[in-house]
């Protein structure tokens, strides 16, 4: 399974000239993040194509099954969780609004393009299969996909074809929103909180510290983080340090105490417990490519 290791993503989605990636994925089932919450510059498209799950785009979740899809816009925070033992796989399709641009600057891009890269508007995020244009946008991506994976002659021209019909449809059919800005804003906060977060994962991190340097009060931060991820800061925080551990861990060079205390536990017990909490199974079972059914 592709890993989300950072809140920001550094999987690449393509290069500079090809800025466009397909992930096809069936994550594991024993745990329930599925895709922990991040973000990342480009447009994306995810599509169920087995199983139901849970997507959060800011700061709300959709109940998501087979044949659904959901648009997620730029630098939005996004995630997906599951059930413990049910199996989702998905299709990610990421790529830069400027891959569709013209070498001038016409008015397609000026009516159509620009809006999008400059957060003028935005398109309903959540698509539920309904036999008609949503299914035909669902089809198209799977093609995307399908085009992407075999790459045949021409396969690029195929690919910006699709992605502009895609367009069309959404303009076409789609309830056009103003942006929230309000919620954009709670957003960025947020994003802010998880990379410091996530810089000083090996220390004790307090409240009233991140109360101090995001200055509002605890209270209100607590309820914000809660509301955009899903997840209390603690069970953020420790989440990320049990993400962190299983490199170490696979390493295989550390005791499992070391390790703990490396990522900023400082009771091994403490550890394990919240170890097989999100992972399902123990520190060891892990390192040695065991689980628990």
């Amino acid at each position: 399974m592709e890993k989300y290791e950072h809140l920001r993503e550094t999987v690449a989605h393509g290069n500079a000239m090809l800025p466009f990636m397909v992930h096809s994925l069936t994550n594991e089932e024993m745990t329930e993040e599925r895709i922990y919450v991040h973000w990342h510059e480009e447009m994306e498209f995810l599509l169920i194509t087995e199983g139901k799950a849970t997507v959060s785009v800011g700061e709300q979740s959709y109940e998501v099954g087979e044949g659904d899809f959901v648009l997620i816009w730029p630098d939005r925070l996004h995630g997906m969780t599951a059930e413990p033992g049910v199996r989702v796989s998905f299709l990610a399709i990421d790529f830069a609004i400027e891959f569709l641009y013209s070498f001038d600057n016409d008015s397609l891009q000026q009516k159509y393009l620009e809006p999008i890269r400059e957060n003028d508007i935005i398109f309903i995020e959540y698509y539920q299969k309904d036999g008609g244009w949503k299914t035909q946008i669902f089809n198209l991506l799977t093609e995307l996909g399908e085009v992407f994976s075999v790459q045949k002659t021409g396969y690029e021209l195929l690919i910006k074809a699709r992605l502009y019909e895609i367009l069309a449809l959404l303009y076409i059919h789609a309830e056009i929103l103003t942006e929230n800005r309000q919620k954009d804003r709670r957003s960025e906060q947020i994003r802010q909180v998880m990379t410091y977060l996530q810089e000083h994962y090996t220390s004790a991190v307090t409240m009233d510290e991140l109360s101090r340097e995001f200055h509002m009060s605890t209270g209100h931060l607590c309820r914000m983080f809660k509301s955009i991820t899903g997840h209390s800061i603690t069970e953020y925080l420790n989440d990320y340090r049990i993400r962190m551990s299983t490199c170490l861990l696979r390493e295989g060079e550390l005791d499992i105490g070391e390790i703990a205390m490396r990522v900023g536990f400082n009771n091994i017990s403490y550890y394990n417990k919240r170890f097989r909490q999100y992972m399902h199974q123990t520190p060891s079972q892990y390192r040695k490519g065991l689980c628990i059914s």
